[in-house]
C-alpha cells in the first residue's frame, strides 16, 4: 500500500480497537467465527449483510497471491473508485501499489489468517486521494475454489456529493 495508507494485521482471533462504523462488522464476523472458523464464499449469507452491500467487495485471490480480482463490487465502492473498479478487474490497477506491496498484503491476509485493518489516505491510480477505513478478511478456499477476500469501507470522499458511511441498522 502506499505510505499514506497504514496496514495493521491482526489475527482472526484477537479483537480490534473500537472502529466506529465498522464495529458493525467485525462483531458480524466474531459471529461467522463462531460458527464456521474457517468460513469460506459460500458460508457467507448475503442476507446478514443488508445495509452493507454497496460498501463492500468481495476480491479473488489469484493463485499466486500477487493480486486480487474484484468480482462483487458495492455501488459506493465503486463510486469511490470513479467507476474505474468493476467485476473481473484487479486491485492492482486502481491503487497507487507496488506490485510487490500488493502480494505481501494479500499474503499477509491469507497464508498469515488475518484480517487487516487499512487506514489514512488512499491513492487512487487516477491521482486522486480518498480517507478511507478498510477491513479484510480471508475466506478460505472451498475444494477446488480459489481464496477470497472480503473487504468492508468506511470513507470520506473531499469534494464529493455524498458522504459514504457503513450503515449498521
Amino acid at each position: 500500500m502506499s505510505r499514506t495508507f497504514a496496514e495493521r494485521y491482526c489475527p482472526l482471533d484477537r479483537d480490534l480497537p473500537s472502529l466506529g462504523a465498522l464495529d458493525a462488522v467485525t462483531g458480524w464476523w466474531r459471529g461467522l467465527i463462531s460458527r464456521t472458523p474457517a468460513p469460506r464464499k459460500d458460508d457467507i449469507d448475503f442476507k446478514d449483510l443488508r445495509g452493507w452491500h454497496a460498501k463492500l467487495t468481495l476480491a479473488e485471490v489469484l493463485p499466486d497471491c500477487s493480486d486480487m480480482i474484484a468480482r462483487i463490487v458495492g455501488e459506493d465502492v465503486a463510486f469511490l473508485y470513479r467507476g474505474q473498479l468493476k467485476r473481473g478487474v484487479r486491485f492492482g490497477d486502481m491503487i497507487d501499489v507496488s506490485p510487490d506491496s500488493q502480494a505481501e498484503h494479500i499474503r499477509k491476509i491469507v497464508l498469515g489468517n488475518t484480517m487487516a485493518l487499512n487506514r489514512g489516505l488512499l491513492l487512487l491510480s487516477t491521482g486522486q486521494t480518498v480517507k478511507a477505513t478498510a477491513i479484510d478478511f480471508p475466506l478460505a478456499a472451498a475444494p477446488g475454489k480459489p481464496v477470497h477476500i472480503i473487504t468492508f469501507y468506511d470513507f470520506r470522499m473531499p469534494g464529493a456529493s455524498r458522504q459514504v458511511v457503513l450503515d449498521t441498522q
